[in-house]
């Protein structure tokens, strides 16, 4: 009885420290499973955070800031896309007006404009 109450503990911590790292369901289960393994494999999994190119801090996947350095965060800039002369907005390359502002582009006079 006292193994079961100490591997549900285990469970619980292991999904205290997974869920400040956006996985607390499934470090609850190798809590579970693996008791006080469950908890140290917890303590050091990545979870859902990547790193920060200015201080390699570890920050949240949809951070627009690092809370460590409090630079802004860009995302990356999709492939196959141009930014809307008019919104800025990305949009994909050669659609005839951009989703966002509704606004009539043509390209061939926007790529001048990008060069």
């Amino acid at each position: 009885m006292e193994v079961l109450v100490l591997w549900l503990a285990c469970g619980i911590i292991a999904a205290m420290i997974g869920a400040r790292k956006g996985e607390g369901c499934l470090a609850f289960i190798a809590g579970i499973l693996l008791g006080p393994v469950g908890i140290i494999g917890a303590v050091f999994s990545r979870g859902n955070r990547v790193e920060c190119r200015f201080c390699r801090e570890l920050i949240h996947r949809d951070a627009t800031a690092c809370p460590h350095c409090q630079r802004e965060i860009k995302p990356p800039k999709p492939t196959g896309t141009m930014p809307c002369p008019l919104c800025k907005e990305y949009i994909p390359v050669g659609v005839g007006a951009c989703p966002h502002c509704a606004g009539a582009i043509d390209w061939r006079i926007s790529d001048r404009r990008q060069s």
